[in-house]
């Protein structure tokens, strides 16, 4: 074992204590010098009852991760289906969807940012999922092929990026995130409808997570939504749209169009920042 595999659990017993002090800002910095990026290496960590090789920098993140959404993936997802990840980020989530597809299914891990797109290809192959995971790096949105800006946070293109956000779309930033400095670069986008059209893809389920961005990823998928149905876990993010409400409406409009329903667990009208399951009516 490398001994700084050590590390992890003393940092993961530390950090309420450096939450309540909000001393994020220093630990990180601290956590980031032990593991010098010229000698980097994946570090076997527990999240979410498994164990998976992930790059220090993301195991850090604690023992759990999107808890909500990986039980819905879990109560869904069974040996030798066809799910697609849209906003894959650094993979978490493909990762336990690999394990639930098992050798005989398939995932397809769609992500635009390059930093993100580093750790992505790093966890799948660590974990030996190369054989039933096809990563996409490109944007899902409307427009069948094209080309996009997208915008990460931060002075450094490789870094983690968890807020990367499509520019060209009218789309707005979350106001928490406050003034940051930004690099622009441009992507490969793709119709979630070309995606399943290119690699024969008859999907069962889909999440999709893009930050403002989902009503162009569902846009652009009008056929796969009817001809296939899959079930559907995505986040709505309403900070980003000039009439949230317009959104929503649009959303079920496309969502009605196929037969598939909307599940709002708060049982709200009105949508809120939040994750929403669809079915069909």
């Amino acid at each position: 074992m490398n001994p700084r595999q050590l590390l992890l659990p003393v940092y993961r017993s530390l950090r309420p204590v450096v939450d309540t002090l909000h001393l994020n800002s220093i630990a990180r910095p601290v956590w980031a010098m032990l593991w010098r990026s010229s000698e980097r290496k994946l570090i076997r960590a527990r999240q979410n009852d498994r164990l998976w090789w992930l790059d220090p920098q993301v195991a850090l993140g604690g023992e759990v991760y999107e808890a909500a959404t990986v039980a819905w993936l879990r109560s869904v997802i069974k040996p030798g289906m066809t799910v697609v990840d849209v906003g894959a980020n650094v993979g978490q989530l493909s990762l336990e969807m690999a394990h639930l597809v098992g050798a005989t299914g398939r995932v397809i891990s769609v992500e635009p940012s390059p930093g993100n797109l580093r750790f992505l290809r790093a966890h799948i192959t660590a974990n030996g999922f190369d054989d039933r995971v096809t990563i996409v790096e490109a944007a899902c949105c409307a427009q069948e092929r094209g080309e996009l800006i997208l915008e990460v946070r931060g002075s450094d293109i490789n870094s983690i990026e968890n807020g990367p956000q499509l520019k060209g779309l009218g789309l707005q930033r979350n106001p928490v995130d406050g003034e940051q400095p930004a690099i622009q670069v441009k992507v490969q986008t793709m119709s979630l409808d070309a995606l399943c059209l290119k690699f024969g893809l008859k999907i069962d389920v889909l999440k999709v997570d893009v930050e403002g961005a989902e009503l162009e990823v569902f846009r652009g998928a009008s056929t796969s939504l009817a001809k296939y149905k899959p079930k559907i876990i995505f986040g709505f993010h309403p900070f980003a749209f000039q009439d949230s409400e317009q959104a929503r409406r649009e959303l079920e409009v496309l969502f009605g169009a196929a037969y598939m329903l909307v599940e709002n667990s708060s049982g709200m009208s009105r949508w809120t920042l939040q994750e929403y399951t669809v079915r069909v009516k």
